[in-house]
């Protein structure tokens, strides 16, 4: 018998001591309690709302009275001061918002409480006087007191349109994002919106500006107790180009917003014919040059060089900054591609992606070489050392003046060897007549001698 009341003992003691460890996983809620069951004409009373196990944003508002209001609460409570009105009950209204429980667990619903106004009386004849003084009392008291009235959170439109184009889904007051799109040329849209509780304000309306491409407007209503919810319009302006080019068997089209492009320092905006088109341009006169700002097929856009004597690109333009120089990568012709002993590729420097050379040789793997445009529109070529990332000028190369030198020294040289040659060749002639007159001369001598010899033995 004791044994087993031990073991009853033993039992319900783990029993306690495993339920006090384990994490108990309580769900959220929220409720609502007033200070008092009645109160007097224009008096007040206490609601607090409290949150357990939850957190969110709660508003509590009041009927036939004034108070309350919205509030954030995580495990917590807030209370509010109720004014009453003059008779009937007072009705008292917390509603959850936006609230999750520790579980992310959705918490929703509403709480009311009622509490009633006592109604004064004249409880017998002799003090009816003091009793009607004091109804006179208590009613100049209530009408010198202003009632407020419940402050509405409504912050919804009843309506939002746009004056040319349609929104993209129709509207409807629980979605806040729209799309409009419009052809090019469009410069203007009108947006009108209507607040679906009369006490609400909207702001953001009107005529609006817009540009090729991407137009993000906002319109905000605003609750009489200050909520706001807030609606987005994108407006998408065709910025299909009307003028296009070819360069390099690609497709090119002139850009038609360049509000925000990056235009390099130093050039300034200009006009240029291109297919029989005037365009926009940058003329820099340092440089003299001129770029025209396109996009090819991939929708990818870059500077390009301008060529006003044939009214053509040239070349892409691309202004880069290679350890504190600022230059520009342009094409380089496939002539000027062929270096000997070097390998004409793909090159990473500073993070920026260009074309250059390596040196067929692995040991002078550690050297590159590039040719780009520097801030005077010359074309210049920097060695690029990668184990001390430096980068200066490349002086290794034939100048434009040093090859006519070589030129002409090489036309100099042409020519002298043929004098030489056409004056060896006449010393060589006058040699062979001069030995063959002397060879004649010898044997009219001895055919001389012969014939003296036979005329003088006859």
């Amino acid at each position: 018998m004791k044994l087993k009341k031990y073991l009853s003992i033993a039992f319900v003691s783990l029993f306690l001591i495993f339920s006090s460890i384990m994490p108990v996983s309580a769900s959220g809620s929220f409720s609502l309690s007033v200070s008092a069951s009645s109160v007097s004409a224009s008096g007040t009373f206490t609601a607090t709302v409290s949150a357990s196990s939850c957190a969110g944003q709660f508003t509590v508002s009041v009927s036939n009275g004034s108070g309350g209001g919205t509030c954030w609460l995580d495990n917590s409570s807030q209370s509010y001061t109720i004014t009453a009105g003059s008779s009937g009950t007072v009705t008292v209204t917390a509603t959850a918002n936006d609230v999750t429980d520790y579980d992310e667990n959705s918490v929703t619903g509403i709480k009311t409480k009622s509490v009633t106004i006592k109604s004064s009386s004249s409880s017998s004849s002799s003090s009816s006087s003091s009793s009607s003084s004091s109804s006179s009392s208590s009613s100049s008291t209530t009408t010198d007191t202003t009632e407020e009235e419940t402050k509405s959170s409504v912050c919804t439109l009843s309506s939002l349109s746009v004056s040319t184009g349609t929104l993209s889904p129709e509207f409807d007051a629980s979605t806040t994002e729209y799309t409009v799109d419009l052809e090019a040329g469009s410069t203007e849209i009108e947006i009108s919106a209507k607040a679906k509780d009369s006490a609400a304000t909207v702001s953001g309306t009107g005529t609006k500006e817009l540009e090729a491409g991407e137009n993000t407007f906002s319109i905000k209503c605003t609750a009489e107790d200050g909520s706001t919810k807030t609606y987005k319009i994108t407006v998408n302006v065709d910025d299909t180009p009307s003028v296009y080019t070819t360069y390099n068997d690609q497709k090119l089209g002139v850009v038609v917003n360049q509000s925000n492009i990056g235009l390099p320092d130093g050039f300034e905006e200009t006009t240029v014919t291109l297919e029989d088109e005037e365009v926009i341009a940058y003329y820099n006169a340092n440089m003299d040059k001129t770029i025209v700002y396109l996009v090819n097929e991939d929708d990818e856009k870059n500077f390009y060089l301008y060529d006003s004597e044939t009214s053509s690109i040239t070349s892409i333009f691309i202004p880069v900054t290679l350890l504190g120089r600022n230059v520009y990568v342009v094409d380089i012709d496939e002539e000027s591609q062929i270096r000997d002993g070097m390998i004409y590729q793909e090159l990473t420097i500073n993070e920026v992606t260009l074309y250059g050379w390596v040196y067929e040789d692995e040991n002078y793997g550690n050297f590159q070489l590039i040719m780009v445009m520097n801030d005077q529109g010359e074309m210049v070529l920097y060695q690029y050392e990668t184990t001390e990332d430096s980068l200066q000028l490349y002086n290794d190369y034939v100048a434009e003046d040093e090859v006519e030198q070589f030129t002409t020294l090489t036309y100099v040289f042409i020519a002298t060897t043929i004098i030489a040659a056409g004056f060896a060749v006449y010393m060589f002639m006058k040699y062979r007549n001069f030995k063959n007159k002397s060879i004649s001369a010898i044997k009219e001598i001895y055919l001389k001698d012969d014939l003296n010899a036979n005329e003088n033995q006859d």
